[in-house]
């Protein structure tokens, strides 16, 4: 049984902030302005720095993003050059394309969470046969199970929701993805998909390295990856975590995190099934 575990919610705070936040509130005279009113206005003024702050975020983002793909462009091209002229450096010029690979995995990532922030995504939603969706994501991933030597299993109840097949397939990717980079050779994979209290659940289960406690509350953080993660496999954004509850929050569901060091680790994604008309 997993001993360690952490529930979000898509309304929780996603990151800690910088700076203590110091509103300043004026407050009138009862007579003036009840209890409840005041309520109201801080609630208010909350919300509209938080819009503000998310906005920043997404213009740091963009920029960041654009300003990556300029030398990641220059760098890829002359690869191309080398590779053609140059003799007994291959080794070199390896190393040099992985990390062009990796810089370039960085940049998708990024240009995502800055999308995740358009709230005109709802727009693109519709009905999804969730089991159907998954399943081409286990088929996708077929290859990278095989050569880490790992079993995946799968059990998929036919379910439906709303939302946007796009992302939602990134978020399964991302999660099984990561159950078979995390999991030893010989180890298991279980996925399942079901219905269950008017809520689908999608679950990933594996036999992998695992979370320490003192890590669980930080697996959702970008660009966080905990010491243990970067000893099993260095390579890593630390922004595909980030990416699963940014896109599972835009469908109103939330993230469960069960697991134990050593032991492995279950995620579980929670959505609101489709009521049949």
């Amino acid at each position: 049984m997993m001993i360690g575990s952490w529930f979000f919610s898509f309304r929780e705070e996603k990151k800690e902030r910088e700076e203590p936040l110091n509103v300043t509130v004026y407050t009138p005279p009862p007579h003036e302005l009840g209890c409840e009113e005041l309520s109201i206005s801080v609630s208010a003024r909350q919300e509209e720095i938080d819009d503000k702050e998310r906005l920043k975020e997404g213009k740091l983002l963009g920029n960041v993003t654009h300003e990556l793909n300029n030398p990641l462009g220059v760098i890829k091209g002359n690869l191309g050059l080398l590779e053609q002229e140059a003799k007994g450096k291959k080794r070199s010029i390896r190393f040099i394309s992985q990390a062009v690979y990796e810089m370039e995995e960085l940049t998708r990532e990024l240009s995502l969470l800055e999308g995740l922030s358009d709230e005109g995504l709802r727009r693109d939603f519709g009905v999804i046969d969730l089991d159907l969706l998954v399943r081409e994501v286990i088929d996708f991933l077929e290859d990278f199970e095989v050569r880490k030597g790992v079993h995946l299993k799968f059990q998929l109840s036919p379910v439906k929701v709303l939302g946007n097949p796009f992302l939602l397939k990134i978020a399964f990717k991302n999660l099984i993805q990561n159950a078979i980079k995390y999991t030893p050779k010989g180890g298991e994979i279980l996925v399942y998909l079901f219905e269950e209290d008017d809520k689908v659940v999608f679950r990933v289960q594996d036999e992998g390295i695992g979370i320490a406690d003192k890590d669980l509350k930080n697996v959702l953080k970008r660009f966080f990856r905990s010491r243990d993660a970067k000893e099993f496999d260095g390579k890593g954004t630390g922004l595909g975590l980030a990416i699963v509850e940014e896109v599972t929050g835009l469908h109103k569901g939330r993230v469960g995190i069960e697991s134990k060091l050593g032991e492995g680790s279950t995620f579980s994604l929670e959505f609101e099934a489709l009521k049949s008309s």
